[in-house]
């Protein structure tokens, strides 16, 4: 069956993405000063292929992936410019057929946005027509990570907060995990300026690691001290050595104060806090003996 369904993809779906049919052309139109929406075809064949999609989801979202998966090609079938459909098809397949699919729908998307967007234009989250084509560029940004190409990964990270400064996909995290890992401090600083006051501790913790490995220990002191407040167990995870990892709770239930998200947050930064200086101060400050 997995034979067959690459073989599918890779003849006559593949060829209806690259030739095209009859039908209505996806395309974009400006909002607003700086703002663009994408402006998705009314037709008779993506409405049918998004009442096949989201009967597909809901068997996704009970982890019924084979069903999904085939209702998610039958949609395909009909619409095979549907960017939802493509990317949520890639979550569920192989690596090799992720990345096939992904980048199906970042050529549906580029191409509609190529030669609109200029320097300092919005794609934002807000307009729900934006979001197809943001959660696939995420979701590609997040499979670049995985394979290691972190500088790749990166300019895709920050063009979606280019792109949409309210971040409403969580971007700015990932990105303050990247620079503290790098030790790039000019950059996570300047990040987590921009969202200060965030309560992720990727940010807020991040804020005080790049304001520590600046120099500027005086101005880290009073963050942490914010954060302590604010997270407590973010701040004491990092005292140790190997922390154990959490027992489940509810699914679905994660608040700011649960081990889950300190955990996290430690496995997100752990190397960067590895520093004999930064520990000892840590431990100063916390009131914590350092390892």
């Amino acid at each position: 069956m997995l034979e067959f369904i690459i073989t599918l993809f890779n003849t006559k779906i593949f060829k209806l993405l690259m030739v095209g049919r009859d039908m209505e052309k996806i395309g974009i139109e400006r909002v607003g000063k700086d703002g663009w929406v994408f402006v998705w075809p009314r037709g008779e064949e993506r409405e049918k292929a998004s009442d096949i999609f989201f009967e597909g989801l809901e068997y996704l979202d009970v982890g019924e992936n084979g069903k999904a998966r085939k209702l998610f090609e039958k949609a395909l079938e009909i619409f095979p410019e549907h960017i939802d459909v493509l990317h949520h098809l890639a979550i569920i397949s192989s690596k090799a057929k992720s990345k096939e699919l992904i980048g199906f729908a970042m050529k549906i998307g580029s191409e509609v946005i190529s030669g609109k967007l200029k320097e300092g234009d919005k794609l934002e989250w807000g307009w729900t027509e934006n979001r197809p084509f943001l959660r696939a560029y995420h979701f590609k940004g997040l499979n670049l990570l995985d394979a290691g190409k972190i500088e790749e990964a990166t300019k895709i990270f920050k063009q979606i907060i280019l792109w949409n400064p309210n971040d409403n996909q969580g971007v700015r995290s990932i990105l303050a995990d990247i620079y503290a890992k790098g030790k790039r401090w000019d950059e996570l600083v300047l990040l987590c300026e921009k969202y200060q006051g965030d309560s992720d501790p990727s940010i807020s913790y991040g804020y005080v690691l790049g304001l520590f490995k600046k120099g500027e220990k005086e101005r880290a002191t009073e963050q942490l001290k914010k954060c302590m407040w604010n997270l407590p167990l973010c701040g004491k995870i990092l005292l140790k050595k190997n922390p154990k990892k959490p027992k489940p709770g509810m699914q679905g239930y994660v608040t700011y104060a649960d081990e889950d998200l300190a955990y996290e947050f430690w496995e997100g930064q752990k190397e960067a806090w590895q520093d004999e200086d930064v520990l000892k101060w840590l431990g100063r400050n916390i009131g914590k003996k350092a390892r």
